[in-house]
């Protein structure tokens, strides 16, 4: 996908300081992808405390079961 971007110089050059040998379309890929992968994160760290367990569960005793 082809987009026009209007993105901070120095932001850019200091991605590209880090990391000479990447090209700007990869550095902006991985950038994108990392964003979502902690994106991802933080949906996911919202569910801990939101599911209610039975405490009465074994699960010692479901991993005996073949």
């Amino acid at each position: 996908m082809q987009i026009t971007l209007n993105l901070d110089d120095a932001l850019i050059q200091d991605a590209m300081r880090l990391n000479p040998d990447l090209p700007l379309e990869k550095a902006i890929e991985s950038a994108l992808a990392l964003y979502v992968r902690q994106q991802q994160r933080s949906k996911t760290m919202e569910l801990f405390g939101a599911i209610d367990y039975d405490p009465d569960y074994d699960y010692k005793n479901q991993r005996t079961r073949a």
